[in-house]
């Protein structure tokens, strides 16, 4: 058995999709929402937890604040496991049509913060899986939510 040493979770623990909220609280809401939810560990701001969605395996993870403890999640998430790492969270908007509680599926992020130039060139861009952003526009949009994005 090897214990990953920030999440504190098993190799091998984690299902393939995992939601990334930053808030610790914010992820224990969202593992409430699973069936069969488990938690899996509590270390400072990584609080870990699994469960069903619909029948579905589903991981939860807080990543707390900033890019160094996201990157420290991701990494050690993808050890454990998971392959699609989808962030969740709350942002604000300089669109005057993109109001509070409003959904936004981003294709790709502007990396303009001191973690990710660390690990791989500024060239090299944040882009998300085109195939996992259509779907999230699609479920949202049959749930009848406001959703802004490109993706099709």
């Amino acid at each position: 058995m090897v214990v990953l040493p920030s999440l504190r979770v098993e190799v091998g623990s984690l299902p393939e999709g995992v939601l990334l909220p930053g808030d610790p609280a914010r992820a224990a809401r969202i593992a409430e929402r699973l069936e069969r939810p488990e938690e899996l560990a509590k270390n400072r701001e990584f609080h870990s937890y699994r469960g069903l969605w619909k029948g579905v395996p589903v991981g939860v993870i807080s990543t707390g604040v900033g890019a160094p403890g996201a990157a420290i999640c991701a990494e050690e998430a993808i050890r454990a496991g998971a392959k699609i790492l989808i962030r969740v969270g709350t942002a604000g908007s300089l669109q005057d049509h993109v109001r509070d509680g409003h959904l936004v599926v981003a294709l790709g992020a502007v990396r303009a913060e001191g973690t990710t130039p660390r690990l791989l060139p500024l060239e090299f861009p944040a882009l998300s899986t085109p195939e996992v952003a259509e779907v999230l526009a699609e479920e949202a949009e049959k749930l009848g939510l406001p959703v802004h994005g490109e993706w099709s």
